[in-house]
C-alpha cells in the first residue's frame, strides 16, 4: 500500500509590535508572532462527506454558481491539525501597505536593515497546530522605518517568514508597528464593518458567512481611512473562528480597509463556535489594553451581540484609555417594526435615554409587559447608567463618526503631541 505524504500549510495571523524597556532601560520592539500549522490532505474521505452534507443543508449542487464560494470559504474548517516539532520565524525585512494585509508581498529584498550580529528569528513549538510567541529586536534597527508616509497613503509592516522541514514554502506574516502613545481603534467586524445580520438567526449567519458576498457596512472603510490617515491604529477583533481569516482578507481588500492586527477565535473544539461572543473578544481587547497603556481607545461595535456590555464593563477597568465607545444600533429599527405595540410608553433610543421618565420601567413589575423594544431600551440603559452620555454613542449612519467633537478634539491634540515628540 502507497503512504501518502501529508501536505504541510502554515497561516500566519496579522500581530503587532510593541516597544518595551529591557532590564537595562535599553528600548527595543516586542514582535508578537502568531499562527497556525495544518495538513490539507489528511482525512479526505470525511472531508468530502462533510462538504457534501453541508452542500445540501445549503440546498446547492456542484454546479451551483455559490458552490465555488462554498468550498473555497468552509476549506480550513476541514483541515487537521498538523504535529510538528517546531516553526521557524525570521523578521526578513519590510513592506509598505495602505490597506489590511495578510501575507504581503512575498519577495525579500528589503533586508537592509537587518544588521550582522542580531538573530532576528525565533524556533517555535506548535501545540494542536497553533503557535504563538515573541522576537525581540533593538529599537535603533527600525527606529526610521516606523514613519508614516502620507503621500504614498502607506505604512511600513514588519514581514515575518515562516519555515519548517515538513512546509513545501515559506509563509509570511505582517506586523503592525505600534508607538507607545497615540489614538488605537478597537473595531468588532461582524454587524459593525461587515454585514451579517446576526439578529435574524443561524441560517442568515451561515448563509452571509460561507454563501452570499460579504457587503460592507456602508461608509465604515472611509471613516477608518480617515482615522488611520492621521495616525490611528486599528486591532480587528471578531468572535469569527480564524479559519475564516482568508474570507476575512478578501473582504478587507475588496473594500480597502486600512492596515492592523486581527484578533478572532481559536476553536479546537467545535462548541467554541457557539459560545458566548464576548469571551475570546474580551480576552483579545485587555491584552491590547495592557500592552498599550499609555495609548487611547475607541472602541467600536453593534448592537447586536454583547459588544454594549463588553465595552461598558473595559470602559469601567481602563477608564483612562477609553475615548469614545460607538455602537452601531442595528436593534432599534428591526424592532420597531417586528414587535409592534399598543403600549404608548414606545420612544425612540435617544428619547428614552434624555428624558426623565414619570415612572420607572422596571420587570420587576408584573402588570408592565414589554415589548422587544422596550426590552433592548432598558438594556442599553442599564448599560450605560453609569458612564458620561459624552463617552458612548450609538450610530446608523458611518459619517456620524466623523463628525465626534471628542474624537475630532482627540486627533488634533494627539497631532500636536507627536509634533512636540518629534
Amino acid at each position: 500500500m502507497r503512504l501518502r505524504l501529508l501536505q504541510h500549510e502554515c497561516l500566519m495571523f496579522p500581530t503587532y509590535a510593541k516597544k518595551v524597556l529591557d532590564e537595562c532601560n535599553v528600548p527595543h520592539w516586542s514582535v508578537k508572532v502568531k499562527g497556525w500549522v495544518f495538513c490539507t490532505n489528511k482525512g479526505i474521505g470525511r472531508k468530502k462527506a462533510m462538504l457534501g452534507l453541508a452542500k445540501r443543508v445549503a440546498g446547492i449542487s456542484t454546479h451551483h454558481d455559490t458552490c465555488s464560494t462554498l468550498e473555497l470559504r468552509s476549506r480550513l474548517f476541514l483541515v487537521s491539525k498538523a504535529q510538528i516539532p517546531s516553526v521557524n520565524i525570521k523578521v526578513v525585512g519590510f513592506m509598505k501597505a495602505g490597506q489590511m494585509e495578510l501575507n504581503g508581498d512575498p519577495e525579500e529584498s528589503n533586508l537592509d536593515f537587518i544588521c550582522s550580529g542580531h538573530s532576528l528569528e525565533a524556533n517555535l513549538h506548535p501545540e494542536k497546530g497553533r503557535f504563538s510567541g515573541y522576537i525581540e529586536i533593538p529599537s535603533d534597527l527600525i527606529q526610521s522605518e516606523t514613519s508614516f508616509d502620507l503621500k504614498e497613503d502607506r505604512r511600513n509592516l514588519l514581514k515575518i517568514r515562516a519555515t519548517a522541514v515538513e512546509f513545501a514554502k515559506p509563509t509570511y506574516g505582517a506586523v503592525n508597528l505600534i508607538e507607545p502613545y497615540g489614538i488605537s481603534i478597537i473595531s468588532d467586524i461582524d454587524d459593525t464593518i461587515k454585514e451579517l445580520n446576526v439578529s435574524l438567526g443561524t441560517r442568515e449567519i451561515l448563509a452571509n458567512t460561507f454563501l452570499q458576498d460579504m457587503k460592507e457596512v456602508p461608509g465604515m472603510a472611509k471613516v477608518y481611512h480617515h482615522w488611520w490617515l492621521k495616525g490611528a491604529s486599528i486591532h480587528y477583533v471578531s468572535n469569527s473562528p480564524w479559519e475564516l481569516l482568508p474570507t476575512l482578507q478578501s473582504f478587507f481588500e475588496k473594500h480597502t480597509f486600512p492596515i492592523g492586527s486581527a484578533h478572532l477565535k481559536i476553536v479546537d473544539k467545535w462548541g467554541k463556535l457557539w459560545q458566548s461572543a464576548d469571551i475570546g473578544k474580551n480576552e483579545a481587547i485587555l491584552e491590547i489594553l495592557k500592552d498599550f497603556p499609555h495609548r487611547k481607545f475607541i472602541l467600536v461595535g453593534d448592537s447586536g451581540e454583547l459588544d454594549m456590555e463588553l465595552y461598558s464593563k473595559i470602559a469601567r477597568e481602563f477608564p483612562d484609555q477609553i475615548l469614545k465607545i460607538f455602537i452601531r444600533d442595528v436593534s432599534t429599527r428591526r424592532l420597531s417594526s417586528s414587535t409592534p405595540s399598543n403600549n404608548s410608553r414606545i420612544f425612540s433610543l435617544n428619547t428614552l435615554l434624555t428624558r426623565t421618565p414619570t415612572r420607572e420601567i422596571t420587570d420587576s413589575n408584573p402588570e408592565t409587559k414589554l415589548s422587544q423594544l422596550e426590552r433592548f431600551q432598558m438594556r442599553t440603559s442599564r448599560t450605560f447608567k453609569d458612564h458620561p452620555p459624552e463617552l458612548w454613542a450609538f450610530f446608523t449612519n458611518a459619517e456620524e463618526l466623523l463628525h465626534c467633537p471628542i474624537v475630532k478634539h482627540a486627533f488634533t491634540e494627539n497631532a500636536a503631541t507627536e509634533k512636540d515628540r518629534t
